[in-house]
């Protein structure tokens, strides 16, 4: 006030001059002890006190001072809160409330407004499947990449499985046991034929045509390993290729054994020589096999590049897994395997012809036991596979080459190793009589036709005592 005392209001004062004194007004409050000033915008420096109504049981209201802020203050702490002081919800509890409309949104979850609300007002929902949330109050959901799923939470994500036939699998490591005791009861019969490879049963079972089904048999019981492996477009083309092939192989030896059975059976019947026919079957026989099989192996080559087969993976289908599968359509089993159906049906047409043959001829009922199942596998194992996915599809593969082959094994094998092993002592030192069969004009003696067929072509003769096991290409 002393700068005011220094004016002299006998003159004029001016507006600046007023605002200038005012400016350094500055005095301390003799009771509160508060210095008394002016701030650079000419207002003065803030006071408040802070109250507190309570209310008290009598059901009145007590004033209580809880705190002040004080603009002024020299240390820089403002507002000066008593805490403790302070009553909450009706002055019942000292518990701050909150003073949000709705609670952060944990991650997992993402903000739905109510557009009837305030915008600080919000539901938190659950992530959909797929998508995730890492932080506080995201609006939305991150969606997972490619081949990744969310985990329970939706907080993270993780790489989806491959449903693939994996090496660790049960039913892999049951097929590959099944798959290597069929290698070995196959090289066993390899071992009795080739010990044995003087006898009369292995001559007559046609050596070369023999060891021919036998390598078949042994490279179509480790064929499962390419199902079992993970599918690649390489891969799934080996699968249906060599299976095809193996398959032809197969069936153009049965195809020449039932024919070289009937063929020779209906000369003999009929009383014609049979020197010069038994010169070119044994001449042509690896000939028209190799024939065969070649031409389905050209076959397999134009279907590569007519409808080759891909590995395609759906990451749609399933929500924790990636299913991984060739795309093998209808159109790809036609073009690999309608030949072989030809060959089935054919070989399957000629046994069922010689159904009725004598007792010597039991390798044509077997051939057609073969097909019967053949058959039945190729249609049901096409069926199945094209209405299947992941890895269903190999296993079912699996099982229907493994059974096929099984019951080639023991139909062809089991009873000639049955012979070799328990009754060629039995077979040598009974000797069964010639046969005879009716035909127009009387009866005929059958030994040549019979010899023949041991010696060329493959069947047996046996006495009664194991007529049930006397096959024999």
């Amino acid at each position: 006030m002393q700068y005011l005392r220094n004016v002299n209001f006998t003159h004029h004062i001016k507006d600046r001059q007023f605002m200038q004194y005012l400016r350094n007004v500055n005095f301390t409050h003799h009771i509160k002890d508060r210095q008394f000033m002016f701030d650079d915008n000419y207002e003065v420096l803030a006071r408040y006190t802070v109250y507190d109504w309570k209310r008290t049981p009598e059901n009145t209201v007590k004033i209580e001072i809880i705190g002040e802020y004080d603009k002024s203050a020299q240390d820089g702490n403002y507002l000066r809160m008593n805490n403790s002081a302070i009553l909450w919800d009706g002055g019942t509890s000292k518990k701050v409330p909150t003073s949000v409309c709705s609670l952060p949104c944990k991650p997992g979850t993402r903000k739905l407004h109510d557009t009837k609300q305030p915008i600080c007002c919000f539901d938190c929902v659950p992530c959909s499947s797929n998508t995730i949330s890492t932080n506080e109050d995201q609006s939305e959901c991150d969606k997972c990449a490619e081949g990744y799923y969310s985990n329970d939470e939706n907080t993270e994500c993780l790489l989806k499985e491959m449903d693939v036939l994996d090496w660790s699998d049960p039913g892999a490591i049951g097929f590959l046991v099944w798959s290597g005791v069929g290698c070995i009861l196959t090289f066993i019969t390899i071992a009795i034929f080739y010990v044995k490879r003087e006898s009369e049963i292995v001559k007559s079972s046609s050596r070369d045509l023999s060891m021919i089904l036998h390598v078949g048999i042994v490279f179509g019981f480790l064929s499962p390993i390419l199902f079992i492996m993970s599918p690649t477009d390489t891969l799934c083309q080996l699968r249906i290729s060599i299976s095809s092939v193996l398959d032809c192989l197969l069936l153009s030896v049965f195809l020449i054994k039932i024919y070289m059975v009937i063929k020779i059976f209906n000369r003999g019947k009929k009383g014609k020589t049979m020197t010069n026919l038994k010169i070119r079957l044994k001449r042509y026989r690896l000939l028209i096999v190799s024939m065969i099989t070649g031409f389905q192996i050209l076959i397999v080559v134009l279907a590569f590049f007519a409808s080759p087969v891909k590995v395609v993976k759906d990451v749609t289908s399933s929500t924790k897994t990636t299913i991984v599968q060739c795309d093998t359509t209808l159109i790809t089993f036609m073009w690999n395997d309608l030949f072989n159906l030809i060959l089935i049906v054919v070989c399957f047409v000629f046994a069922f012809r010689a159904r009725k043959m004598p007792h010597n001829y039991h390798e044509a009922r077997f051939i057609s036991v073969v097909m019967t199942f053949w058959i039945i596998i190729f249609l049901v194992s096409i069926t199945t596979h094209l209405f299947t996915v992941g890895k269903l599809q190999p296993i079912i593969a699996i099982m229907f080459i493994l059974i096929l082959y099984t019951l080639i094994l023991m139909m062809m094998f089991l009873p000639k190793c049955y012979l070799l092993i328990v009754a060629q002592s039995r077979q040598n030192s009974e000797p069964s009589p010639p046969k005879t069969v009716a035909v127009k004009g009387g009866h005929r003696n059958f030994a040549t036709s019979s010899e023949t067929l041991s010696r060329e072509s493959g069947v047996q003769d046996c006495n009664s005592s194991h007529n049930d096991f006397s096959t024999h290409l």
